[in-house]
């Protein structure tokens, strides 16, 4: 593609809002600076060894880049016999045992393993979590139906690592994805 005057024009896509057919010329424009598009899951692939209620893995990071955060695949029959069990108050003091006792943060980004399913019914985006907070439970709870296994993941930065600006906390992630030649 060139401009009036002959100069190449590459067009970049920077992911801020969704493209959409209706927006015409521009949606194509889009399109076209697209070289690939990644088929890439959120959740990574569970443990190969099913025989676990838990199974762990470590933050990996890069000085103060963090490339992997820690992640605990459980079973949802674990999360049901452990967490949700009972309601209410006792149910928040069972999740902060069981959360104490295993290492785990309070606030947590929980994935539901929809591999196997119709991606546009069953894909989550990751729930943000605060596990003292018995609506985040109700919603954990939900996403315990009909699977196997649900990833837990650590939510960084978390409080009180919180930029504060305008005096309000703030928090903000950089996703970014790369492709080998």
């Amino acid at each position: 593609m060139t401009d009036e005057h002959g100069r190449p024009v590459a067009p970049v896509y920077l992911g801020t809002t969704v493209p959409q057919p209706s927006w015409g010329a521009e949606f194509w424009l889009t399109a076209l600076s697209w070289p690939y598009r990644i088929r890439w899951s959120p959740v990574p692939d569970p443990p190969p060894d099913k025989s676990g209620d838990i199974v762990s893995e470590s933050r990996r990071q890069a000085e103060r880049v963090v490339l992997r955060r820690a992640s605990w695949w459980m079973t949802a029959d674990r999360l049901r016999r452990t967490w949700f069990h009972r309601t209410g108050a006792a149910r928040l003091g069972d999740v902060a045992v069981d959360l104490a006792a295993l290492g785990l943060p309070p606030r947590l980004f929980v994935h539901r393993d929809s591999r196997g399913r119709a991606p546009g019914r069953t894909a989550h985006k990751p729930l943000w979590v605060d596990t003292r907070n018995p609506f985040c439970l109700d919603a954990v709870e939900r996403l315990t139906t009909g699977i196997d296994r649900l990833l837990l993941v650590e939510a960084l930065p978390d409080v009180p690592g919180w930029p504060v600006l305008s005096g309000r906390a703030h928090v903000a992630e950089l996703l970014a994805e790369v492709v080998w030649p």
